[in-house]
């Protein structure tokens, strides 16, 4: 399943339904949580360890993030990668 996340919190819940296995891209808002200094990375380095985890790279650079300041295993990706995720995973859940 891909899990395309678009709210700024991220709850506990919304890691609860994520299985191993998955797919996850963060986009819009979202991607500010994903900073090695913020709060969320605990359980965000314990979400890459059984699940694959994607910044979208325009909301990144639109957040002034640079790659560097991200929780470790996100991996940054374009339009293009995020269509060839949906085609890999053609099950979606979205989360805003």
């Amino acid at each position: 399943m891909l899990h395309l996340v678009s709210q700024t919190t991220l709850s506990a819940a919304l890691f609860a339904r994520i299985s191993a296995g998955d797919a996850v891209l963060f986009m819009g808002a979202s991607v500010t949580s994903l900073l090695a200094c913020g709060q969320q990375n605990q359980a965000l380095i314990e979400l890459t360890q059984y699940a694959k985890c994607y910044a979208l790279s325009a909301d990144v650079h639109a957040a002034n993030i640079g790659s560097n300041e991200l929780t470790q295993n996100i991996h940054v990706i374009d339009y293009p990668e995020f269509v060839q995720l949906a085609v890999e995973h053609p099950l979606i859940q979205t989360w805003s």
